[in-house]
């Protein structure tokens, strides 16, 4: 359960407790207010200390063994709030150990990502990360979490979006249009990146009311994983890639998958691009038609995955 949905649902003046990983961890909501925060226990000897950030301030208490990130008034923002402790929790996961310079140095971490992000991503970057997060799932499903969240180098911006040795790279691309044959090429590598084997997979998408967001296709992800390190991982990456989890974006879009289409690119005759160009060119964008090329069968893609060496 998210930290937004154990705060809404706790009454005011009651906590609960979470044995998180290595760490003991309270969440409260204050008498007769909506006004929240987040203790965390830790025995041994440390120093009275308090910092205010704008909307969440921490401070140490020695005299009850705790850490204490609290909202500083009622009216402070809980989706924020909430967003700020998943991130700490989250990055703390991974310690054994905790003190007021670790929370500390997470905090100026969630100020300084939170400055440069968007209340508002555009639809093209969305169906881009979305068609890399259906494959992730795909991948989890067939092989395992770890494999898929290290073959994936899209975040990195690689040449392409998936790369499982030297030889066998996938290209992931998502339209909004399912009917048509087109597909945006966004460089020339995307298509021609010199590995032997050299997949593209389409993912036709419709817009819903019953779809999914990114943050849906974010927490099932997450909740498909339970290697702390490997969530870490992943929160890292599509932090990379420019999508922030713990943002309250508006305007997100709700997805449904309604086909997918696997082809390789190394055959003869498939459309695209071969360097090398003429050094002039600098940026290279196009559109291909895929109506006339043949589709892969379904378990292609995969069976050639499971043959790589891991």
């Amino acid at each position: 359960m998210s930290p937004l949905q154990i705060f809404t649902d706790l009454e005011p003046g009651s906590q609960i407790k979470v044995q998180y990983h290595h760490h003991e961890i309270h969440f409260v909501k204050l008498n007769d207010s909506n006004q929240c925060a987040v203790i965390i226990k830790r025995l041994g000897q440390f120093e009275r200390q308090l910092r205010t950030f704008g909307g969440f301030e921490i401070f140490a208490e020695p005299e009850n063994w705790r850490y204490v990130i609290r909202m500083p008034h009622a009216a402070g923002n809980l989706t924020i709030f909430s967003s700020l402790i998943e991130f700490m929790l989250l990055r703390l996961s991974v310690r054994a150990e905790v003190d007021f310079n670790i929370i500390e140095n997470l905090a100026n971490e969630w100020v300084e990502f939170s400055k440069n992000i968007k209340n508002e991503l555009d639809k093209k970057f969305q169906l881009g990360l979305l068609g890399e997060l259906l494959f992730l799932e795909n991948l989890i499903s067939e092989f395992s979490a770890n494999m898929a969240i290290t073959s994936w180098v899209g975040p990195s911006k690689n040449k392409v979006d998936f790369i499982f040795s030297g030889d066998l790279c996938v290209e992931v691309k998502a339209s909004a249009n399912p009917l048509s044959n087109d597909i945006q090429i966004s460089s020339l590598e995307q298509l021609a990146a010199g590995f032997n084997s050299h997949f593209l997979r389409r993912y036709g998408i419709a817009i819903t009311p019953n779809g999914r967001t990114l943050l849906d296709f974010y927490h099932g992800i997450m909740n498909s994983i339970n290697d702390y390190p490997i969530k870490d991982e992943f929160r890292a990456k599509i932090m990379q890639y420019g999508f922030n989890p713990f943002q309250d974006y508006e305007g997100l879009k709700k997805f449904s998958l309604v086909s997918i289409s696997d082809y390789d690119v190394n055959l003869p005759g498939f459309p695209k691009i071969i360097g090398p160009l003429n050094e002039s060119i600098i940026k290279l964008k196009y559109t291909i038609n895929v109506s006339a090329i043949k589709k892969l069968s379904d378990e292609i893609v995969f069976e050639k995955i499971k043959l790589e060496p891991r």
